[in-house]
């Protein structure tokens, strides 16, 4: 009985360890992804916001693609999905560490 038990502890040790590491992959790829679209709309935020103040210089630099109306327009509608990217990547880490704690508490009540 004992020995069963102890195999039976192992196995879930072996599967935790493998959800750990796909867990692991995927808030990786995650984390990379949000950090790199923040900083995308980052830049375009600012470029549109250039855009606005100095109209004559983004005006020549992107060919008369990027014109003041546009900037403005652009910049308007960009504010809401900025400030979700930056709340996210903020608010990664604390949610972050409930969801750890969560999962960690639920094991726990499912080992005794």
């Amino acid at each position: 009985m004992r020995f069963r038990a102890y195999l039976l502890s192992c196995s879930t040790v072996l599967v935790l360890d493998e959800v750990k590491k796909g867990y692991r992959m995927i808030r990786s790829l995650f984390k990379k992804g949000l950090d790199w679209a923040l900083f995308g709309m980052t830049l375009i935020y600012l470029l549109t916001g250039l855009g606005i103040t100095q109209f004559q210089i983004i005006e020549d630099l992107t060919f008369g693609l990027l014109n003041k109306n546009l900037s403005l327009r652009l910049h308007e509608d960009l504010l809401v999905p900025f400030l979700i990217l930056l709340s996210l990547h903020v608010f990664y880490r604390p949610i972050r560490w409930v969801y750890l704690k969560t999962v960690e508490n639920l094991v726990m009540r499912v080992r005794s």
